[in-house]
């Protein structure tokens, strides 16, 4: 089986203050803003773009993230070729890969 589990924020330390470039302090990371939900890696014959539309997303009507601008749910798409490219020149930009679509 192959799994994820979420980390625990605070065991990773970020900089803080504007002066972090002369101070160099850090300190554990603050609460997330989105926390994840699911992850999902697969291989495809073709480039696919937008993949949310494939898969059913949960309700988010109940969901008020109090900034019009600031959508209930985050998703972060990655694409992976699997074949090196045709060459420098060439306008073959689809193929096979793998895509990891990430959900916060």
């Amino acid at each position: 089986d192959h799994t994820w589990c979420k980390a625990d924020h605070r065991q990773f330390n970020v900089r803080i203050g504007p002066d972090y470039s002369s101070k160099k302090k850090k300190a554990p990371s603050s609460s997330p803003i989105y926390e994840p939900f699911a992850v999902d890696v697969f291989c495809t014959k073709l480039r696919v773009d937008h993949a949310t539309p494939r898969f059913e997303l949960p309700d988010t009507s109940h969901i008020d993230t109090h900034h019009k601008f600031v959508p209930p749910i985050f998703v972060i798409q990655i694409q992976i070729p699997s074949e090196a490219p045709a060459g420098f020149f060439s306008s073959a930009d689809d193929g096979p890969g793998w895509a990891i679509v990430m959900y916060y």
